[in-house]
């Protein structure tokens, strides 16, 4: 289908938001029936088409942005994990170092305030 032009497009847009034709089966501008008029079914079909489509790029939008929070928020637990995990391996190395000084016989230095 040929991509309509803005100017009808934003007119068919218009109408569909103050509640104008296709309710009672009519075109909007024209003296027949939906049913008799194809142009009108494609003009419908085209209002229809620019509904979804919009719906669906703000939902798509929406699901981004909240994936890219979520992500943020994984990016920051891991760094946190990751931080006290190292954390931990340096204070067991310390303590390992200290119990092999003790069973060779020499002093471990402990600052006292």
């Amino acid at each position: 289908m040929a991509a309509p032009n803005s100017q009808s497009s934003s007119l068919r847009r218009e109408e569909v938001r103050q509640g104008r034709g296709w309710e009672d089966g009519s075109c909007p501008g024209s003296g027949q029936g939906a049913r008799e008029n194809p142009q009108c079914w494609a003009s419908s079909l085209g209002v229809l088409q620019w509904i979804v489509e919009s719906r669906l790029k703000k939902c798509v939008e929406l699901e981004l942005h909240l994936a890219g929070r979520e992500q943020a928020v994984v990016r920051l637990g891991i760094g946190w994990i990751r931080r006290d995990a190292l954390c931990q391996l340096v204070l067991d190395e310390h303590l390992q170092h200290q119990q092999e000084l003790c069973q060779q016989g020499k002093a471990f230095y402990v600052e006292r305030l």
